[in-house]
């Protein structure tokens, strides 16, 4: 056979298998972009998803927070988010629900509820400030209350304020709310009694039968309670 017949032999046979492999090079390319198309499209929707829950975890309204946090637990439960995220998420969240001047107990109720691990870490707990409420019988203790105050908020404390209420006493009392915060409750009681413009006795009051793993109050919530001494 001449040289310029196996050259044409060779032609054909090359035209032959590319006939063959184009259309298959095309689809395995063509089925390769979908497939990337569509691993781009659900890493989108993901973060999507993510940016989502964060803008209504931080939402103000309480019911909008509330429902991102029961979605973002039912997405964990099905696999449409990562759970280790989910929970990171719902930690930040309560920490918001926490750190926020107005507690939201109902929105702290559903990370309990989707999220206890999260709701029960001291982690969290221990990231937010200690608040002391004073309330006070009669207006005449005011004044001392005042200086209670302001030396609990040097050393470090919340006081959102002092509260007159018609309520009698019979001893003064500091409350506080889990069994974990009575060092920090007899701290306060120690440093108050130190307060050398002051003299007061002072009883702790342990209400941690009914609210040890209760949302209602915040955690690191304390309440000083002055009694009246001219009525008592």
């Amino acid at each position: 056979m001449s040289e310029s017949s196996n050259s044409k032999s060779m032609w054909d046979l090359a035209k032959g298998i590319s006939t063959i492999l184009i259309p298959i090079l095309i689809a395995t390319f063509g089925w390769f972009f979908s497939k990337q198309q569509h691993q781009v499209e659900i890493e989108k929707q993901y973060l999507d998803r993510v940016a989502s829950l964060l803008e209504d975890l931080a939402n103000k309204d309480s019911k909008k927070r509330a429902l991102a946090i029961t979605y973002m637990n039912h997405l964990a439960k099905k696999n449409q988010i990562d759970s280790t995220l989910a929970q990171s998420l719902a930690e930040v969240s309560l920490k918001f629900i926490y750190g926020d001047s107005t507690y939201d107990n109902v929105s702290a109720q559903i990370v309990k509820d989707n999220f206890e691990d999260v709701f029960k870490t001291d982690a969290v707990m221990k990231s937010i400030s200690p608040r002391v409420f004073i309330h006070i019988q009669a207006e005449e203790q005011r004044k001392d209350a005042k200086i209670i105050k302001s030396e609990l908020e040097q050393y470090g404390f919340t006081v959102p304020g002092i509260e007159k209420l018609e309520i009698v006493l019979s001893k003064n009392q500091l409350k506080y709310f889990r069994k974990r915060e009575q060092a920090e409750a007899d701290t306060i009681i120690a440093f108050i009694k130190r307060i050398p413009t002051i003299s007061i006795d002072l009883h702790p009051v342990d209400l941690s039968d009914k609210y040890e793993n209760s949302a209602k109050v915040r955690p690191r919530t304390f309440e000083l309670w002055l009694k009246d001494e001219k009525t008592n």
